[in-house]
């Protein structure tokens, strides 16, 4: 909390936080959570493109792969065809992703849609907190060989995505 200033009573006013002022989780905030529960065995990296960047990671049988897609502003983003190719596996693996992107988990869109109220009611903040939920989607797997596993997806600019390999 900053001195200087009072409390905002706009949902989103562009100032620092990982919630808004109703405790409705910003994109940050799953940033942050995705990477709170990642695991502990870092694991090795191959390639990248210009603006996007991976860091995977292992726990057990289960392997977070924390993907995201930033640059400086005005960067010139475009959307990435992402692989993620999975080398010396046991057995056919399972994939989940998470997105917080401009569609997903973003409940300032959703806010925006509303017509970017100044005070929300009971049925409004209910309605961003539903849309600032990230939701698993299965992420179909394919076999790429004997000893490869690969999943592909898109991630548009200023995104970020936690893909779960088990």
């Amino acid at each position: 909390m900053f001195e200087e200033a009072p409390l905002p009573s706009q949902p989103f006013h562009g100032g620092f936080g990982l919630l808004t002022l109703h405790g409705i989780e910003k994109p940050s905030y799953h940033a942050f959570r995705f990477l709170h529960e990642l695991g502990d065995e870092r694991l090795p990296v191959e390639g990248a493109g210009r603006t996007v960047e991976a860091l995977v990671v292992g726990r057990g049988a289960v392997t977070h792969a924390l993907v995201w897609n930033y640059d400086v502003p005005r960067s010139g983003m475009e959307r990435a065809r992402v692989r993620l190719i999975v080398q010396r596996t046991d057995g056919p693996l399972t994939a989940t992703i998470e997105r917080v992107d401009a569609r997903h988990a973003c409940a300032k869109a959703a806010w925006q849609e509303m017509g970017e109220p100044h005070y929300l009611n009971r049925q409004q903040v209910e309605r961003l907190r539903q849309a600032a939920a990230v939701v698993p989607e299965e992420l179909p797997v394919r076999a790429d060989g004997q000893d490869e596993q690969s999943v592909e997806f898109d991630l548009p600019p200023w995104a970020i995505v936690r893909v779960t390999l088990s």
